[in-house]
């Protein structure tokens, strides 16, 4: 398999989160776009909930998400989106829409070109709260609240209204990033947004943000827009999120779309999740419709493929190369399938580029077994079951050194039940 796409580096300007031409704001806001009455009405329905005694569930739920740093100490949410069905609360959605078409439109992000505003439907609702009241103990104990790197995958905008004065709360500013690891530091990968209270402020939801470390007591409301249906169950707080990882009825519309050449071609996550949900729908349903399995593992790896082009120079193309590597396996390994030792060298190859591209980053091997737990586990069992006639593992390891460090010496041989098949 030919890897050619994978090396040819994008323009500096994607790598630094600028996609060509495109805007270069990854959020758009509206300074005091909702009124200290739409914030008391805001307050009013939070207090419904909290009052709905039959659901609890539904209050102040403690979260940390994202990928937290070692001060990360959450967050409190509260779901309202089974208690915001009356004329105010309808009126204050259909505001807050308006203004994000309009943040949309100025932004220039292609979203409304593309479609996809007619077909959008709350996917949550919430309130969320940061409190920590000390910034004397938290400058000495490093605790902090924050949200770590995280996107809303599955979402198409975001939304969120700023419901406490700028003087309640220090750091916590609202920042986004393009494209680099999370440990990076680098000011250039990201843009950082002060709210102040009233402050709309929208953003695409696949794009990487986080609220940063902070003190005191702030306080948003947030409302995510998907494609798939409202979310009105009142029996669950979070929308649940089968509609794009039990089929790829709304999952393919969803990355076809966020990616056309209209909206986001040259989002390195958009395509690199993109690429990871396609090939878990894939997986899922390889034992009973495998013809459709293969067509969703080729189109994952395109999708691995554009997200590596943009990554070309960063240690990020570790993750779609790992990816076209897990698609490939799955593929070959197929139940009723014989691979060729030819077609586990085209994944070794990949394995190759993901492990030296993880040593020149610095990569300590527990680092790296995102690649040793998943494809090299499975090429390690597939090599020893007897009937496949795939050669040994000393054989491979002449081929490709760097698999000593993963399997050590040729292994005995380790039989894998023939109708179980062999899982990346």
């Amino acid at each position: 398999m030919s890897n050619d796409q994978t090396q040819t580096p994008p323009p500096k300007a994607v790598l630094n989160g600028n996609c060509g031409t495109r805007s270069l704001r990854s959020a758009a806001q509206r300074k005091n776009g909702f009124s200290s009455t739409d914030i008391a009405q805001v307050l009013a329905i939070e207090g419904r909930v909290w009052a709905d005694q039959s659901n609890p569930h539904l209050s102040n739920n403690t979260r940390i998400f994202g990928e937290k740093s070692e001060r990360s100490m959450g967050h409190s949410a509260t779901y309202l989106h089974a208690h915001i069905a009356t004329p105010q609360g309808r009126a204050l959605m259909d505001k807050l829409m308006r203004i994000a078409m309009e943040l949309e439109a100025e932004a220039g992000w292609g979203i409304a070109s593309s479609g996809m505003f007619g077909k959008l439907h709350p996917r949550a609702v919430e309130s969320t709260r940061y409190n920590n009241a000390d910034e004397q103990e938290t400058q000495l104990t490093g605790g902090a609240v924050e949200i770590g790197w995280h996107s809303d995958f599955m979402s198409v905008l975001t939304v969120s209204v700023m419901l406490s004065p700028l003087q309640s709360f220090s750091g916590g500013e609202f920042q986004t990033r393009r494209m680099g690891p999370e440990d990076d530091d680098d000011a250039s990968l990201l843009q950082n947004y002060t709210l102040d209270q009233g402050d709309v402020t929208v953003w695409r939801s696949w794009d990487r943000h986080r609220v940063a470390p902070m003190s005191g007591h702030r306080h948003v409301f947030v409302v995510q827009f998907w494609l798939a249906p409202a979310h009105v169950d009142i029996r669950h707080g979070p929308a649940p999120a089968l509609y794009f990882t039990e089929s790829t009825d709304m999952l393919l519309p969803y990355c076809d779309a966020i990616t056309s050449e209209l909206v986001d071609p040259d989002s390195f996550y958009a395509t690199h999740i993109c690429g990871k949900y396609i090939h878990n729908v894939a997986s899922k349903i390889q034992q009973h419709d495998a013809f459709e399995a293969e067509r969703l593992f080729k189109l994952s790896i395109d999708y691995h493929k554009r997200a590596a082009h943009v990554a070309s120079g960063s240690v990020l193309l570790r993750q779609p190369l790992l990816g076209q590597a897990q698609s490939l396996g799955r593929m070959f390994f197929a139940r009723g399938l014989r691979p060729t030792p030819n077609q586990v060298r085209s994944i070794l190859q990949l394995c190759k580029q993901v492990h030296t591209l993880g040593e020149l980053h610095g990569f300590r091997l527990r680092k790296q077994m995102d690649l040793g737990s998943t494809v090299l586990h499975m090429l390690e069992q597939a090599i020893a079951v007897p009937h496949l006639e795939l050669g040994t593992h000393a054989s491979f390891v002449r081929q490709f050194p760097f698999l000593e460090m993963y399997w050590g010496h040729a292994r005995a041989q380790v039989t894998v039940p023939r109708r179980e098949g062999v899982r990346v």
